[in-house]
């Protein structure tokens, strides 16, 4: 082989091994969709603007929400604290930060595939996936490990079997939970519904899908009223319980969408059950609530079912809703409503990067 063989010969390997890496990170990525986060079109968009050197809202949002708390937690060899349940002393402050901090871990490895994050976020996973079990009927109270199992749908096909396994086994238990819960008709059974989807879809599990589905439709016009009004807006009297509860209807049709595209969730998001009932049109009737309480104001808690709220919601009983206190739930129902932005600019100081869930949001529309 002469001199210019060789040449050739060294070219030709080299861009073939180029070639090869570029194909292996593009099936490294293949592998995070779908999950219960984003959308590849999503993920597309925001890619773009972390890249990029111009300064962007996708730049400040990775930055503030997902670089910094990642990195820290490398750089100070942050280790998981696992508890055992919410029922342990203090424990709901040490779930929050270790699930944040796992939901940060898999959304960094998202975007850079760097694989010392991937380490660390599967050395949280295992360790929670060893000792932690879910308190049985205490929906609400166990929502607080959502950004884990987000993040969890992100990374578990790029983890290795054996771990898989393990924090798989840990999901099924969680899931076995909320599926013996009992059936009830507020806020409780939507998160409840919430739980069996993320679980079926994240597990691709049709025992636990059927499950969801086979509560969500009757459900609904139990749950919701044709005049747009919620069990939980008449039950407590707030408008703060009818926001609430939306907020898990939110996320339910993010994760349709995630999973089965946007025309399903917009589907779901319009559609009237029986009697007329539809998320679409309890979030109308919240509306001017949100947008001009001065004019539509509703005295808050006054007349509520449930006596322990007058002890438990102290500055909110006996006074005009605060359309402010629940604008978290528009950050994440603005993914299915475009026309929501009104009250993200009154609220928000127009800006989509006031919280990470406006963010992923906002990737829709922008």
């Amino acid at each position: 082989m002469n001199k210019l063989q060789k040449i050739i010969l060294a070219i030709v390997l080299a861009l073939g091994s180029i070639f090869s890496s570029s194909l292996q990170a593009q099936a490294n990525i293949d592998r995070m969709f779908p999950n219960l986060v984003l959308t590849r079109e999503q993920y597309n968009k925001w890619k773009l603007a972390i890249d990029s050197t111009t300064t962007s809202d996708g730049k400040t949002a990775f930055d503030s929400f997902v670089r910094l708390l990642s990195i820290t937690t490398i750089r100070d060899d942050v280790t998981p604290s696992p508890v055992t349940s919410l029922s342990v002393s203090g424990a709901s402050t040490i779930v929050s930060s270790d699930m944040q901090r796992m939901y940060a871990l898999c959304l960094y490895y998202a975007f850079t595939q760097s694989d010392v994050y991937l380490a660390k976020a599967k050395e949280f996973y295992l360790a929670w996936a060893a000792v932690n079990t879910a308190v049985k009927e205490n929906s609400p109270g166990e929502t607080i490990y959502n950004p884990g199992i987000e993040g969890y749908s992100i990374i578990r096909n790029c983890i290795d079997s054996t771990s898989r396994v393990a924090i798989d086994a840990w999901m099924r238990k969680r899931a076995a939970v909320a599926s013996a819960d009992g059936v009830r008709t507020n806020n409780w059974q939507t998160i409840r519904l919430q739980f069996l989807l993320y679980y079926g879809l994240l597990l691709n599990d049709a025992s636990i899908l059927t499950k969801f589905s086979g509560g969500y439709d009757p459900f609904i016009p139990i749950n919701l009223y044709p005049n747009g009004t919620s069990i939980d807006l008449l039950g407590r009297d707030a408008f703060a319980y009818h926001a609430y509860d939306l907020l898990f209807f939110a996320k339910i049709l993010k994760a349709e969408a995630c999973y089965y595209g946007f025309a399903k969730a917009d589907s779901m998001y319009a559609k009237e059950y029986q009697w007329g009932s539809s998320i679409k049109k309890s979030v109308d009737f919240w509306k001017p609530y949100l947008l001009y309480p001065t004019k539509y104001s509703h005295i808050e808690f006054l007349e509520t079912e449930y006596t322990p709220d007058i002890a438990s919601h102290p500055s909110e009983y006996n006074k005009p809703y605060n359309p402010s206190g629940t604008i978290y739930v528009v950050d994440e129902m603005y993914l299915l409503d475009q026309d929501l932005f009104q009250a993200i600019k009154l609220y928000r100081g127009n800006t989509k990067t006031a919280t990470l869930a406006l963010w992923l949001s906002a990737l829709r529309w922008n």
